[in-house]
């Protein structure tokens, strides 16, 4: 700025007003490029305390598959549902640095990946429900039939005929 102002007093005001033409554009945008970095710097801050609160509150949760006999040790369910929080936060706050950045190349499909993610959000949850549903109601099948079975003299029938040898 200090150059431009010696320039215009020399009378050099061609390149003067050429520098001005570059560097107000830029003077211009920097009020959005600090505004995107304080929102990305605020979301990042409360993406990590809603990881580590996160972790602390569902930590007893880390037993629960043991416990129905999906996993054969504790499993870090605190730590995964805290990285996917951190995860999406991050990225919400990315995208809403891009709309103060008003880059509609960035922003618009940054846009569009938030609404699939929002949207696929509950398809997921479903899916999980589902599936721990089906693996208790497998697990239950497999020990009614291991119970069954001997009584019946089924499993004592194959071996004799010899259908299971390799």
């Amino acid at each position: 700025i200090g150059l431009m102002q010696a320039l215009a007093i020399a009378g050099a005001t061609q390149i003067s007003s050429a520098l001005h033409g570059v560097i107000d554009p830029i003077l211009s945008y920097l009020p959005n490029v600090i505004g995107a970095a304080l929102i990305f710097g605020i979301f990042i801050i409360i993406a990590n305390v809603v990881r580590e609160t996160l972790k602390a509150v569902l930590v007893f949760g880390d037993g629960m598959p043991e416990r129905f006999g999906l996993a054969t040790g504790r499993v870090n369910i605190s730590g995964i549902v805290a990285s996917v929080a951190f995860a999406v936060l991050v990225i919400i706050g990315a995208i809403m640095a891009f709309d103060v950045l008003a880059i509609e190349a960035i922003s618009a499909p940054a846009n569009e990946l938030l609404t699939d993610i929002i949207g696929i959000i509950p398809n997921v949850l479903a899916a999980g429900v589902i599936l721990a549903i089906f693996v208790l109601i497998g697990r239950f099948v497999a020990n009614l039939v291991l119970k069954t079975l001997p009584g019946t003299g089924v499993d004592s029938a194959v071996s004799e005929l010899g259908l299971l040898k390799g």
